[in-house]
């Protein structure tokens, strides 16, 4: 799964903040991060946590993937395509 974060402004602060969780594999087009997640526990707090103290603003954050949906178009071999 991942986290989508819109920042008001993005910084290597931030950035550098956000790569440092260890589950955390990040990247920055704009000012949008997106996250992936590599843990089963919900980080949506720390990932939070994390910006505010690397004194970051979210404008909005949404999860994406990790469903039942996504979990079966995986297993049958059509992330990705559509109909």
């Amino acid at each position: 799964k991942r986290l989508i974060v819109e920042v008001l402004h993005p910084s290597r602060l931030i950035t550098e903040s956000l790569q440092s969780l260890p589950y955390a594999k990040v990247e920055l087009k704009g000012n949008i991060y997106t996250i992936e997640i590599n843990t089963r526990e919900d980080v949506r707090s720390e990932i939070s946590l994390t910006v505010t103290t690397a004194r970051g603003v979210i404008m909005q954050m949404r999860e994406e993937g990790g469903g039942l949906e996504d979990v079966f178009l995986k297993l049958i071999g059509k992330d990705g395509l559509k109909s």
